[in-house]
């Protein structure tokens, strides 16, 4: 299995599971500053694959004890483990990890598709949806030599701009709510690759609802390519199954990788050929049960 990196020196993924000012504003009476610098280490080692103490206290501003604790007080309960002078996820993320995916995964037909899907092609897949107004990663399925992002797991919906499950579910939003989500949106620079202009951005957005599906070189991360397409109810487009390919393998299959994609997303449509209606699409649009 290959393991790509995901920019971790920007601190945006990092607010894509805990937005440390969101809990700051509930007030200093209802949190404990242990509980959430253990938490943003948690998600640091998600987001990261790994993490050192001496890293931990330069990214969040510790005391080299105090990483050092609130790292041992995670491995004790097992959702760390340190392997040499280094902490990663530990058997007891897992079950954290099973409980958000019981909650947000979506219906069975479509987890079977992009199961089917990875086991096909044996590259990473993804599905994701609106959830709360972002586009969200509800499942993960990764094939028999998948490449793995760190970063990109259940829950992450940040850098909409660069990931083309979120350009997808824009693409078919109402143009209002569209709008709306993208007025105000830091389009940062991930890799030299990245749209990072709304014009830019918005052209994208118009060949994506001509191709019915969403492609993107290195715009994530350098070295992977990504390519989603729609999953439909009703002819609206209510979540976007996507595959995470290294961009030399795409580079040499990439026309037989999306075939394969637009097929398993009309099976997990329910076998309907992809006509996608523009605007039919809305972050209040819910995924079926």
């Amino acid at each position: 299995m290959t393991i790509l990196s995901a920019h971790p020196e920007l601190a945006e993924p990092l607010a894509a599971v805990v937005d440390p000012s969101s809990l700051a504003s509930r007030g200093a009476a209802t949190t404990i500053q242990s509980a959430r610098r253990a938490t943003r280490l948690l998600v640091a080692v998600a987001i990261n694959g790994e993490l050192s103490a001496r890293d931990a206290a330069a990214r969040f501003s510790l005391s080299l004890p105090t990483a050092y604790h609130l790292l041992n007080s995670l491995a004790v309960e097992g959702i760390l483990t340190k392997e040499g002078s280094r902490y990663v996820l530990g058997p007891m993320a897992g079950i954290v990890a099973d409980g958000i995916s019981r909650g947000a995964r979506g219906p069975d037909r479509y987890i079977a598709a992009m199961r089917e899907l990875a086991e096909s092609t044996g590259e990473t897949t993804y599905l994701s949806a609106w959830q709360e107004g972002e586009v969200r990663i509800l499942e993960v399925a990764e094939g028999s030599h998948a490449v793995r992002v760190s970063g990109l797991v259940v829950g992450y919906s940040q850098n909409l701009h660069a990931r083309t499950s979120a350009r997808l579910l824009l693409a078919f939003a109402d143009p209002q709510v569209r709008d709306q989500r993208l007025d105000g949106l830091k389009l940062r620079r991930l890799t030299r690759a990245t749209i990072t202009s709304r014009s830019e951005l918005n052209r994208d957005l118009e060949r994506i609802r001509r191709d019915r599906v969403s492609v993107g070189r290195d715009e994530y991360v350098v070295g992977l390519t990504c390519a989603s397409a729609p999953i439909l109810e009703n002819d609206g487009v209510v979540a976007a199954m996507t595959l995470a390919v290294p961009s030399s393998r795409f580079q040499e299959n990439g026309s037989k990788l999306v075939a394969a994609l637009r097929v398993a997303a009309a099976d997990a449509s329910g076998g309907n050929p992809v006509r996608a209606t523009p605007g039919r699409n809305t972050p209040t649009q819910a995924v079926p049960g």
